[in-house]
């Protein structure tokens, strides 16, 4: 009974007010909900109000930089032309401390464009900021894959070439001991399959990188055929290899198979998965 009237008697004195304070993921995802309000009904001066004078947006190689930037150039004549938009956001994962936030989710977007449909899926992160009691968006990143028009005639041809010359690149820079142009043609996720063994592009800079380009120093390859395959963004590449020569010591006569996967980026292909694996040659077989 004393517990009951101490406990009525604090509550009374903090007032219905603290029942009623929010977390910083709540008011987080409060703002988040209000910005999607905004958006999707086209009201832009609710929607602008929610972006900091720092703003920093990002899609692909667009980079707009500060409030005046973002809204002028991005979000405005964006908005502004989305007719009879849906949105849905899924997966919405929000950390945030009293005055920081970070958001990351997916979204699907559905709308008319200058007459043209639209149907965008991709990923989103923002950064959230307290900016004098209220939350602000500092920062903006989109990532969608990017639609491309039909190939033009023989561009199939030009793709496979340049695969082709990605991995002969990459051969390359391994028999002149670059490593830094070897690394610079594989992707952040590659993933090397080789000797019984997985490794990142991490463990492979650290691991059977230096192995391998001592070995492709001191011991000639020759390519026996090559394989090419593109299909839109991504590309497989499949050959032969002899080795002949010596190696500390020991005589090396084998035929190793490669199955290379790459990706289309801005800036060419990139190496995304590399699987080796070889036998020796038995005399007379």
């Amino acid at each position: 009974m004393v517990r009951r009237i101490v406990t009525g008697f604090l509550f009374a004195l903090a007032g219905p007010g603290a029942v009623a304070a929010q977390t910083p993921d709540a008011e987080v995802r409060a703002a988040v909900a209000e910005y999607n309000r905004a958006m999707v009904a086209k009201d832009l001066p609710a929607l602008k109000a929610l972006l900091a004078p720092e703003i920093v947006l990002y899609e692909h190689s667009v980079r707009n930089i500060g409030l005046d930037d973002v809204w002028e150039h991005h979000l405005r004549p964006e908005v502004s032309a989305f007719e009879n938009m849906r949105a849905e956001f899924t997966d919405v994962r929000v950390s945030a401390t009293s005055d920081m936030a970070l958001v990351t989710r997916q979204y699907s977007i559905q709308a008319i464009m200058n007459g043209r449909p639209i149907d965008a899926k991709g990923n989103e992160t923002m950064g959230w900021a307290r900016r004098d009691g209220a939350w602000r968006v500092t920062h903006i990143h989109y990532s969608h894959p990017c639609p491309r028009p039909p190939a033009p005639p023989g561009q199939a041809a030009n793709d496979s070439g340049e695969v082709a010359g990605t991995v002969e690149r990459f051969h390359a820079a391994l028999e002149a001991g670059d490593s830094a142009a070897a690394l610079g043609l594989l992707a952040d996720d590659v993933v090397i399959l080789e000797s019984g063994g997985a490794e990142t592009r991490d463990e492979y800079r650290a691991g059977h990188l230096p192995a391998d380009i001592a070995f492709a120093k001191a011991v000639p390859s020759r390519r026996e055929s090559m394989n090419v395959r593109v299909r839109g963004e991504a590309a497989w590449a499949s050959a032969i290899r002899t080795t002949q020569g010596e190696y500390r010591g020991r005589q090396v006569n084998s035929r190793g198979v490669e199955l290379i996967v790459l990706s289309r980026e801005p800036g060419g292909w990139r190496i995304r998965a590399i699987h080796w694996s070889s036998r020796a040659i038995r005399q007379g077989g």
